[in-house]
């Protein structure tokens, strides 16, 4: 990913850190708490799938395949963010 790129994906992964991610700790804390004593451990917060989706459709889920391991992964490259290992890490 070229440096312009990369700046813009961290702008705009700090803003939806700050305006989704921070505000609804607690909430997803709440809720985790409320799975768990209800025994029903395999079920995700409601905050988190709402989260994951808001997150996709902002393009900014699922980028944990750097470019450097991308090309090795064939067709399931593609699924990476675009990252370099050291924009990643």
């Amino acid at each position: 990913m070229d440096e312009a790129s990369f700046e813009d994906l961290k702008t705009r992964l700090w803003a939806f850190m700050e305006k989704e991610i921070y505000p609804n700790e607690m909430t997803f804390v709440k809720q985790s708490r409320e799975i768990g004593e209800s025994g029903n451990e395999w079920t995700h917060a409601p905050i988190l799938v709402e989260l994951k989706r808001k997150a996709k459709a902002a393009k900014l889920w699922n980028m944990f395949l750097p470019v450097d391991s991308a090309a090795a992964a064939g067709e399931f490259g593609k699924l990476g963010g675009g990252l370099t290992n050291r924009q990643y890490g």
